[in-house]
């Protein structure tokens, strides 16, 4: 009887499955070693802010100015990304176009061949079109994007402000004297104006107390140099920082955007280092005349207080959620006050 029962206890063992190997979830290779560099402008006034990439055409209350997306891959890649807008903030703007802030992209590491040609109109509800500036902020040292059969070296939105939204440094102008304040830790920046006719700059560093900002004295050259270090330090290559200059220095600094040759290093090294690339990012970026003449047109500095949005500030901004996920994000974010 027990010699019948050890039987039966095997065959049901053998019936369960119990002499096969168990089932594992299939093994998936590495995670993609791609990153994605971002950079723009928040312009606050009085009114309240933007979010884009170049200078508004328009003063509103806040707007997010152009933040431009480049990605870096060492091998073809198709990702999913998603810009995801904080509370208080709206797209206005988006390229290429798809519905909502949305992209299925194909990554080349290769880069593009060529200038993409953008829309010369669009229906943003605000009036402004700031695609049609994008072939200016081009660079040559990142990744080539396939959407939609269409390709390009970078992704595009802009924002504006549905509501006041609480900035990391509180203002207030009375009359000639201005004061500011960080409303969370330790905000350093400068504040920029055109003295005597001339672009001076002065260093400001602000805590928790209120405190009369001074006014400019210094050459605006310092300030310069320390917001170039700033976006190298927030992960930006060097082709990436001087499409931010061919966008802003003029506004910023009443000067030209520095040579390309001023940045020694390879770029694509600063992504991937040991990844070779077909072109150097030295090589002049073709940029349309009427863009060229906008870049150049002189307009007068702003008296403004300038400074880097801190990075857990940038994801009160925007969000990006990106499948599969990058290695690495860096997101430079300038807040321009005008004063």
């Amino acid at each position: 009887m027990k010699r019948f029962l050890a039987w039966v206890v095997l065959a049901l063992v053998a019936g369960c499955g119990g002499t096969q190997e168990p089932e594992t979830s299939p093994r998936t290779g590495p995670a993609p070693a791609y990153e994605v560099h971002e950079w723009g402008v928040i312009t606050a006034t009085a009114a309240g802010t933007d979010v884009t990439a170049g200078p508004p055409r328009e003063f509103v209350q806040m707007v997010v100015e152009k933040p431009v997306l480049y990605f870096h891959t060492p091998e073809a890649l198709a990702i999913q990304l998603e810009v995801l807008p904080g509370p208080g903030f709206e797209a206005r703007e988006h390229y290429p176009p798809t519905r909502g802030l949305h992209w299925s992209a194909r990554l080349s590491p290769e880069g593009c061949v060529g200038q993409h040609r953008y829309l010369t109109d669009c229906a943003a509800p605000d009036g402004i079109c700031e695609v049609r500036e994008l072939s200016g902020y081009e660079t040559r040292d990142g990744a080539c994007l396939e959407v939609g059969g269409e390709r390009m070296p970078l992704l595009f939105y802009r924002l504006a402000a549905t509501r006041p939204i609480a900035l990391p440094v509180a203002v207030n102008v009375s009359g000639d004297l201005v004061r500011a304040h960080a409303t969370r830790g330790e905000i350093s920046g400068f504040r920029m104006a055109l003295v005597d006719g001339e672009v001076r700059a002065a260093a400001v560093t602000l805590g928790q107390t209120w405190q009369p900002l001074p006014t400019p004295s210094e050459s605006w050259v310092h300030a310069a140099e320390a917001l170039n270090v700033a976006l190298r330090e927030a992960g930006l290559t060097g082709a990436e920082r001087a499409a931010f200059q061919r966008a802003w220095w003029r506004e910023l600094f009443g000067a030209a955007p520095p040579s390309a040759s001023s940045e020694p290093e390879d770029a694509m090294e600063e992504a991937f280092p040991g990844t070779e690339h077909q072109e150097d990012q030295e090589v002049e970026q073709q940029v349309p005349l009427e863009e060229a003449e906008r870049m150049v047109r002189g307009e007068p500095v702003l008296d403004v207080l300038f400074y880097m949005l801190p990075a857990d500030e940038v994801e009160r901004v925007a969000h990006i959620a990106a499948t599969p996920a990058p290695s690495r994000v860096s997101r430079a974010f300038l807040v321009r006050h005008v004063l």
